[in-house]
């Protein structure tokens, strides 16, 4: 469960790799590593909150390991936060936890200022993905409320 994201700095790529106990990410500059940090789930939500909130209220374009992330970085990430790779699998019937839900939620709420902020093509792109992530959450959700 890991991406690959972009940065303003050519050639500099952040590896972000999510665990069971968090988040690791690794700087590269073209094939070397540079540096790396580590996150748990919760100090991650937070950070990327706080990231969205002042490029949303104050135009700060958010950081990530010290590198600047291009608007593609940042939907990518905030993607992977809320919904790493698995689950979206349709073996997979687990809700988002709630941390992870209200940061959706929130996100959803603030659509009409980072459509503003965002490229076009980036906030469509997040937008439908954040659609198609709540209707899963919301299905399981039903389902699982349903059996009791």
């Amino acid at each position: 469960m890991s991406e690959e994201l972009t940065t303003l700095i050519d050639g500099v790529t952040i590896l972000s790799t999510a665990t069971s106990q968090g988040f690791n990410l690794r700087v590269y500059n073209k094939e070397k590593e540079i540096s790396s940090k580590k996150f748990s789930w919760e100090e991650y939500g937070s950070f990327l909150k706080q990231s969205w909130e002042n490029y949303l209220t104050k135009g700060k374009k958010p950081e990530l390991a010290g590198y600047t992330l291009t608007d593609s970085g940042l939907v990518e990430e905030t993607l992977h936060f809320i919904s790493p790779n698995s689950f979206t699998s349709p073996s997979n019937d687990n809700k988002l936890p709630p941390n992870r839900e209200l940061f959706l939620y929130w996100l959803k709420t603030q659509c009409p200022l980072i459509a503003i902020i965002i490229e076009q093509k980036e906030y469509e792109y997040l937008d439908s993905k954040l659609d198609y992530i709540l209707k899963i959450h919301l299905e399981r959700k039903e389902k699982k409320e349903n059996k009791h």
